[in-house]
C-alpha cells in the first residue's frame, strides 16, 4: 500500500476535471429546469425537445438538434437522422510538493510454527501490517508539470422506443513522477493500458437504460470544487444502469430519479495481494441511487452491495476460499443561491454555493473515495475474514465575485480501521493480532479567473494531514503523523 494523497493527485485530479466542467452545466440546467439526473443522462435523454420540434409542420426533415430546449452547438450529421456536439478541453499545470515524509505500509505473512501429527511444523500463515514514516523526499524534489486533455463526443436521435444516445469522452492525463532511479512522464492507466485509462467514457443508452464505460451510480457527481478533490468517490466504469426520472411531480418544481446498476468490481477493488487477494470470478457490484432536485438544491442517496471472495488465505495456507459481502452506502447535496437574496444590498452581485458528501462502510473501502490507505478486508490463514470500516467526508463553499474571478475552500477528511483475527505463532505463546486506524484530512483553497472565454487561470493551495495508529496484541505502537503542503498552478482551454 503507498498513501501519499499527493502521489494519487493524477489520478484524483482527472477525476476531479473529469466532472468539473459537466458538473457546472448540470447544476445550471438543474435550476433552470428542476430536473435532478447528472448531465450525461440529461443529455441522452432529449426525447421531449425533440419531439416537440418534430411536432412543428414547418420543420424541416432533418433533424431537429435540440437539447433541453437548446440548439447552439449541435449539427445534423448527414442523414443518419443522429444529431451529435463536440467538446474538450486542455489543461496544463505545474505543482510543487513539500512532503519531505508520509506513512508507510508493510504487509506481511508471518511464518508460524504449529502443533501438526509428528511433531512441530513451520508454515507461512499469520497477517501482519507494519506502518512507519516513510522518506518521499527523492520523490517530491523540484516541480512537477502535468497536462490533462480531453474530448467527447456526444449523438442522439428519437427513435420508436424512445432517445437513442451515444457518448464517448477520450482524455489523456500525465504528470511529471520521480523515483529512486530518476524521472519519468506517467500517464493514467488501467490494468497496465495507457489506451483503457485514456478510455474515460464510451456508453450507449436508449431512453433510461445505458451500456457501457460510464459514471458510477454510487458517487455524488459534485466532488468539491478545487481542482484537486478531497476524497470523494466519483469514477467511471463498465456498467449497465436503468434510470428512471420523475420530472415536474405533480406539477411542483420537484424532480427525481431512481437508478440501479450492475458494475464491474474491479475497478473498486483495494488489495494488496498479501493480506487480501480478490478471486475470479465475482459477481458486479449492485448500485441504487436516488435523486431529488428543485430549482438550486440537488440531493443525493446511494448504495452498494460489493462481493468479497478471497483467494490470499487459499495460495498462502491451503485455506478454503471464502465469499461474503461489503457495502457502502453515500449521502450528499449542493445548494446554490445568491447573496441578495439572504442578506440584501450587501449581499451585491455575488454568488455562492455549497456542496456535503459523506459516505460510509464495511468492506468496500473503494467506494469512499480515500487514498489507499487501507484494505477491503484482512484474511486470516484459515480464511476468516475481517471486513474493514471506514468513513469520509467532503465539505466545499465556491464564492463567485463576479462573472470572471471565483473561490473556494474545501476541506476532507477519512479514517478506516484495519485488524486481523488472531493467529498462533508459537504454540506456547498468545495469538498474534494487529489493530490499526488510518486518518486523514484536506484543506484546499482555490482561486480562478477567466481573461477570456474559455480561457482559466488558476492557483490552488493545500495542506494534508495523514496519521496511523496501532496495537499488537493489544499493546499501543507508536502513532506515525505526517503532514505537508501542495501547491498547483494551472491554465485551462475549453472548446
Amino acid at each position: 500500500m503507498t498513501s501519499r494523497v499527493a502521489i494519487h493527485s493524477v489520478s484524483i485530479a482527472l477525476l476531479a476535471l473529469m466532472s468539473a466542467q459537466p458538473a457546472m452545466a448540470e447544476f445550471a440546467m438543474l435550476v433552470a429546469s428542476a430536473e435532478s439526473s447528472s448531465v450525461d443522462a440529461k443529455a441522452a435523454d432529449t426525447s421531449a425537445a425533440s419531439k416537440e420540434a418534430s411536432a412543428d409542420p414547418a420543420a424541416p426533415a432533418a433533424p431537429q438538434c435540440v437539447l433541453n430546449g437548446v440548439s447552439v452547438g449541435f449539427f445534423a450529421i448527414g442523414e443518419t437522422g443522429f444529431c451529435g456536439t463536440v467538446h474538450g478541453q486542455v489543461m496544463e499545470f505545474l505543482g510543487k510538493d513539500f512532503a519531505t515524509s508520509d506513512v508507510g505500509f508493510v504487509t506481511q505473512r508471518l511464518p508460524s510454527l504449529r502443533s501438526a501429527p509428528g511433531g512441530l511444523t513451520l508454515e507461512t500463515a499469520a497477517p501482519i501490517l507494519f506502518y512507519y514514516n516513510k522518506d518521499v523526499s527523492y520523490q517530491t524534489f523540484g516541480l512537477y508539470p502535468g497536462t490533462d486533455s480531453m474530448v467527447n463526443f456526444l449523438t442522439f436521435r428519437e427513435t420508436d422506443l424512445g432517445t437513442l444516445s451515444t457518448f464517448v469522452n477520450a482524455r489523456l492525463v500525465g504528470r511529471l513522477e520521480r523515483d529512486s532511479y530518476g524521472q519519468y512522464f506517467s500517464f493514467s492507466q488501467i490494468d497496465g493500458s495507457a489506451w483503457m485509462g485514456a478510455a474515460d467514457q464510451a456508453w450507449v443508452q436508449l431512453a433510461g437504460l445505458r451500456v457501457g464505460i460510464q459514471p458510477s451510480l454510487f458517487g455524488f457527481s459534485r466532488v468539491g470544487y478545487a481542482v484537486t478533490p478531497g476524497y470523494s468517490s466519483i469514477l467511471t466504469t463498465p456498467a449497465i444502469s436503468y434510470t428512471q426520472r420523475f420530472d415536474h411531480i405533480m406539477g411542483s418544481p420537484y424532480s427525481a430519479s431512481l437508478s440501479i446498476s450492475a458494475e464491474d468490481p474491479s475497478r473498486r477493488e483495494y488489495a494488496d495481494g498479501m493480506l487480501a487477494r480478490y478471486a475470479s470470478p465475482r459477481a458486479p457490484d449492485i448500485v441504487g441511487q436516488t435523486r431529488v432536485g428543485m430549482p438550486g438544491i440537488l440531493i443525493h442517496f446511494s448504495g452498494v452491495l460489493h462481493q468479497i471472495r478471497d483467494e490470499s488465505a487459499d495460495l498462502c495456507c491451503n485455506a478454503p476460499i471464502v465469499s461474503t459481502h461489503g457495502w457502502a452506502a453515500s449521502v450528499g447535496g449542493e445548494v446554490r443561491w445568491k447573496w441578495s437574496q439572504l442578506i440584501g444590498d450587501l449581499g451585491g452581485d455575488f454568488y455562492g454555493k455549497v456542496m456535503v458528501s459523506a459516505a460510509g462502510g464495511q468492506g468496500a473501502l473503494g467506494y469512499l473515495g480515500i487514498p489507499f490507505m487501507g484494505l477491503d478486508y484482512v484474511a486470516s490463514s484459515t480464511g476468516v475474514i475481517q471486513r474493514s470500516p471506514g468513513e469520509s467526508l467532503i465539505v466545499s463553499y465556491e464564492h463567485l465575485w463576479m462573472p470572471t474571478l471565483k473561490s473556494s475552500l474545501t476541506f476532507s477528511w477519512f479514517q478506516t480501521y484495519l485488524q486481523s483475527a488472531p493467529e498462533t505463532i508459537l504454540p506456547w505463546a498468545p495469538p498474534l493480532g494487529f489493530e490499526t486506524s488510518v486518518r486523514g484530512s484536506r484543506l484546499q483553497a482555490s482561486l480562478e479567473t477567466m481573461p477570456a472565454p474559455g480561457l482559466t487561470l488558476g492557483l490552488e493551495s493545500a495542506y494534508t494531514w495523514s496519521d496511523a495508529n496501532g496495537q499488537y496484541n493489544n499493546l499501543p505502537a507508536a502513532p506515525v503523523v505526517v503532514g505537508f503542503p501542495n501547491l498547483v498552478a494551472y491554465i485551462k482551454k475549453a472548446f
